[in-house]
């Protein structure tokens, strides 16, 4: 979802990033998740891959930012792969309603779940967009960061 979402936003503001989208399960071959699919189409942002990327298939050594929705996740890119901890951002912490570092997975449950993931997901993303200082020509860089935020 991060990814449909992310993708259309960066091409709307005309910025030069790569956007890459990864699992730390590796489901290689498999089609996208039908709910996924299905969420993110009835949002105007169809998923831009035919299905899944493992994370090692990744090219990591060229990424600046990692987004993780869990800090399980974090703990992979860390442990598996020497990905440094401050590469690593949980998704949840750029939450304009702060609900909280940790976002769950909504795979094996219901049509709800995926709406209430995908819409927060959107949230955390456009809010990491409009204040990041991290992405050369874009209108914060270099600035200090305008929200902060406290690692756990």
């Amino acid at each position: 979802m991060a990814h449909a979402v992310c993708v259309p936003e960066i091409a709307r503001r005309a910025w030069e990033v790569e956007v890459y989208s990864g699992g730390t399960m590796d489901l290689t071959g498999r089609t996208q998740v039908v709910p996924t699919w299905l969420t993110c189409c009835k949002n105007g942002t169809p998923p831009v891959k035919d299905g899944p990327t493992f994370v090692r298939d990744l090219p990591l050594s060229t990424i600046d930012r990692f987004f993780v929705m869990e800090r399980e996740h974090a703990r992979v890119l860390m442990t598996d792969y020497a990905v440094p901890f401050d590469r690593i951002s949980s998704l949840g912490s750029f939450d304009p309603k702060k609900k909280g570092d940790e976002m769950e997975d909504p795979n094996g449950e219901g049509k709800v779940a995926f709406d209430l993931c995908y819409t927060r997901v959107r949230a955390c993303l456009l809010s990491y967009l409009d204040t990041t200082n991290e992405i050369p020509g874009t209108p914060n860089f270099g600035m200090k960061p305008i929200l902060g935020r406290k690692r756990r």
